[in-house]
C-alpha cells in the first residue's frame, strides 16, 4: 500500500511537472516603437569676422604692409642717433610712433629703406604716447586702417617694426586678451615685439592697421601690448 501510495505521489509530481515545462509560456505584451521622427533645421554658417573671410597669406600681407613701416631715429647734439624705434605711415608725408622714441630728440630722422628724410613734429599726445611727424619728401603709401571694435581674441596678427634696429621684421602672433582701460581698449598679443618696435605696426589679417606696438613686460613670455589705432582720432579731439 505505502509502495503504491508512493509511486502514484512520484507519478502525480512527474505529471505535474511535465504540465508545467509544457505550459505554453505567457505571451509577452507586443511593444510598437513609434519613432518620431524631428526635422533637424540646417546649422547655420557662422558669422565669421570679416578678418577671417578676406584674410590674405602672409607674404600677401607683408609685401602691401611692410613699405608703410619706416624706421624712425632721436639724434643728439652732435647728429648721433641715441634711440631708435619704429614708424606707420598714415596719411601723405604723416607717420604715427610713440613719443617716447622721438623723447628728448634735438632732431629726428626717418628712414625708409636706403632713403632716409628729416622729420618734424606734429600734432603729439604724449598722455596716450602716441605722436606724428611730418616728413616731407617721404612718398610710401599709407597703411589701409581697421578698428578694435571688430577684433576677438584669438585673431591672428601681424607686427612689423625695426626690432634692434631690424627694419621691416614680420612676426605673427595671437590677440591674447583685449585690456579695457579708462581710455580705450589695449591689445594684449603674442606677436614678438622688441626693443626698437616701439612705434611699429599690428596689423590684422587683411593687412589693416589695428595697433601701434608700443611696450612689453619682462616678467612673463609673449607680454606684448599695441595701443589701439583708434586713438589716433582720439588724440586729435582731445
Amino acid at each position: 500500500m505505502l509502495i503504491g501510495l508512493l509511486a502514484l505521489g512520484i507519478s502525480a509530481w512527474l505529471l505535474a511537472k511535465k504540465a508545467k515545462t509544457t505550459a505554453a509560456p505567457a505571451k509577452r505584451p507586443t511593444y510598437v516603437v513609434v519613432e518620431q521622427t524631428v526635422p533637424v533645421p540646417a546649422t547655420p554658417a557662422p558669422n565669421l569676422p570679416s578678418t577671417a573671410a578676406n584674410a590674405v597669406n602672409p607674404e600677401t600681407l607683408y609685401a602691401a604692409a611692410a613699405p608703410s613701416v619706416v624706421v624712425v631715429e632721436s639724434m643728439n647734439a652732435n647728429g648721433q642717433p641715441y634711440s631708435r624705434g619704429s614708424g606707420v605711415v598714415i596719411g601723405q608725408q604723416t607717420v604715427i610712433t610713440n613719443c617716447h622714441v622721438i623723447d628728448r630728440a634735438i632732431t629726428v630722422k626717418v628712414k625708409s629703406g636706403a632713403s632716409e628724410f628729416s622729420a618734424s613734429s606734429g600734432t603729439s599726445d604724449t598722455y596716450l604716447d602716441l605722436c606724428i611727424l611730418q616728413v616731407e619728401g617721404l612718398s610710401v603709401p599709407e597703411v589701409r586702417r581697421g578698428s578694435t571694435k571688430t577684433l576677438q581674441v584669438g585673431q591672428t596678427v601681424y607686427a612689423i617694426g625695426a626690432p634692434q634696429g631690424l627694419d621691416r621684421t614680420l612676426s605673427q602672433g595671437l590677440i591674447s586678451a583685449l585690456r579695457e582701460t579708462p581710455d580705450g581698449t589695449v591689445i594684449q598679443t603674442s606677436a614678438a615685439i622688441s626693443p626698437g618696435s616701439s612705434g611699429g605696426g599690428l596689423f590684422d589679417a587683411e593687412g589693416r592697421l589695428i595697433g601701434i606696438t608700443t611696450f612689453q613686460t619682462k616678467l612673463g613670455q609673449n607680454l606684448n601690448f599695441a595701443l589701439p589705432v583708434d586713438w589716433l582720432e582720439t588724440m586729435r579731439t582731445r
